[in-house]
């Protein structure tokens, strides 16, 4: 059996900050009880891959857990495009067009809801997923 390591982290931020709102949103949500839930996913995203490949990890693990970790930060901007109604940032690569380059530009200012089908080649989860297993991220 392996031993544990113990982290702990506290964070005190400043009232009325976005910090401040943040946690307040956490703890209101259930971080206390749920933290493995809530903030271990967002550290994995960011970080991960990272710590991975520092760690002088087989680049294929490493790869795998970059597209994991991909999948799930793309899932999470879907979440909040979605529930915030924000446009596609000109950055994310549609059909036909390049890293850092809009295939389509006018949408580019549009809230999701907004665009038209057709004006845009769209993954489903269910490709998304199919694609991830094909790559071996799953």
């Amino acid at each position: 059996m392996s031993k544990q390591e113990d982290f702990r982290f506290r964070y005190a931020p400043q009232k009325g900050t976005e910090d401040a709102y943040l946690m307040a949103y956490l703890m209101k949500h259930g971080l206390s009880e749920r933290r493995d839930e809530i903030i271990l996913p967002a550290l994995r995203a960011f970080w991960l891959p990272f710590a991975l490949k520092a760690g002088n990890l087989n680049k294929e693990i490493v790869k795998k857990c970059g597209l994991k970790e991909v999948s799930n930060l793309a899932y999470q901007i879907d979440v909040l495009r979605h529930d915030l109604r924000l446009p596609i940032p000109p950055s994310i690569l549609q059909k036909g067009g390049e890293i850092g380059e809009h295939s389509s530009k006018k949408n580019a200012d549009k809230p999701v809801g907004d665009i038209e089908p057709e004006d845009t080649d769209k993954i489903t989860y269910s490709q998304k997923s199919d694609m991830l297993i094909k790559f071996g991220g799953l």
